[in-house]
């Protein structure tokens, strides 16, 4: 128990931001205002996870930098059902993606070391190494099983928007 106690404190900040990837690539997904919100909020959770994302740090996050009464008209247009482009989606995406993996390596180091531990104490690992977040962690592993395209994604002289990828809605000619 005091073996898993320590795993588990070692890792337990990987779960909110586990929880903030996944925001971002559900809104990702979505390629609507909504969507763009959620990618938004997800992402600046990953950052701060103990923090609230007020509408200035949103209105940041969405434009960069800028002069106040720019960041006032994005925040705006967004609320008011405006999406990220394309660009930004992805860039969202990667963003986000490199926020997570270090926090990635460090779970599978954790698992590595403590599931160690656990054996040479004649303990099964698994009991030791429990998974503080779904069974799929690894970012990369996720984006290379997905067989959908992401929104930006150029396919056939058309990009992704987002959404359902059988739906030509979804679609925008280049």
């Amino acid at each position: 128990r005091q073996l898993r106690q320590e795993y588990l404190k070692s890792v337990k900040d990987v779960a909110p931001v586990y929880d903030g990837w996944q925001r971002v690539k559900a809104g990702a997904q979505l390629g609507s205002g909504p969507g763009d919100m959620s990618m938004i909020f997800g992402y600046m959770k990953m950052l701060d996870p103990g923090s609230v994302v007020r509408e200035g740090e949103y209105a940041n996050a969405r434009t960069g930098a800028g002069g106040p009464e720019q960041l006032r008209a994005e925040y705006n247009r967004l609320v008011g059902g405006g999406v990220l482009s394309a660009e930004q989606r992805k860039q969202f995406l990667a963003a986000a993606e490199a926020a997570w993996t270090p926090y990635s390596a460090r779970l599978d180091d954790a698992k590595r070391v403590y599931g160690s531990l656990a054996g040479q104490y004649g303990m099964d690992p698994a009991r030791i190494t429990v998974d503080p977040v779904p069974a799929t962690v690894n970012a990369a592993t996720e984006e290379a099983a997905s067989s959908d395209p992401s929104p930006g994604d150029e396919v056939d002289g058309y990009r992704y928007l987002g959404g359902d990828p059988s739906d030509e809605a979804s679609w925008e000619p280049l």
